[in-house]
């Protein structure tokens, strides 16, 4: 990872990015699993990017090690970071039904996405999560107290008082009576 020299507004920034930053729903199916796809994780981070001040690009190259992603995010003072992603060349080469360019086409998109990701620090939710967390939302709301429950609460409470005034000997006395025989 790759730094500017001074960073000081761009971490202001991101650290309050981050509180306003969602997690992006996993709306997308494959290989028997649930994500997010690129386009909703960078719809998920827009506006709080904009609001912030940030902004992610991404660009592929071309090294002597292969096929890079830079991912670098930036602020509206300059400021920067960024880091490379190298594709294996193994990757690239095709297989399971794909050609070459579809190969890294895909390879491109998934290094894409969690380059982007990582880069802002986003995670991914289930479309279910939101509904889970109504219901826990509700569950957790305290509920009202019966005449019932409040009887028995008054008798807990007695019962403690009553505990509060036994002393050390009246303590060892009930144990002999009671509990070793």
């Amino acid at each position: 990872m790759e730094m500017s020299v001074d960073t000081k507004d761009l971490f202001a920034a991101f650290s309050l990015f981050q509180g306003d930053l969602t997690m992006a729903a996993k709306s997308k199916s494959g290989h028997g699993y649930k994500y997010a796809d690129l386009a909703q994780c960078i719809e998920t981070a827009r506006e709080p990017l904009l609001k912030n001040g940030l902004a992610v690009a991404q660009f592929m190259g071309q090294s002597d090690k292969g096929i890079t992603l830079t991912t670098m995010l930036t602020h509206k003072s300059g400021q920067w970071m960024r880091d490379e992603f190298v594709m294996e060349r193994a990757v690239l080469q095709g297989g399971a039904g794909k050609n070459p360019a579809q190969a890294m086409g895909a390879t491109s998109t998934y290094a894409r996405r969690y380059a982007y990701t990582a880069i802002i620090g986003m995670t991914q939710e289930d479309e279910d999560a939101c509904n889970v967390k109504a219901q826990a939302k509700i569950a957790s709301q305290p509920r009202k107290i019966t005449p019932d429950d409040q009887s028995w609460i008054d008798a807990v409470n007695g019962d403690i008082k009553i505990l509060e005034t036994i002393t050390d000997p009246q303590y060892r006395q009930f144990i002999q009576n009671n509990l070793t025989k």
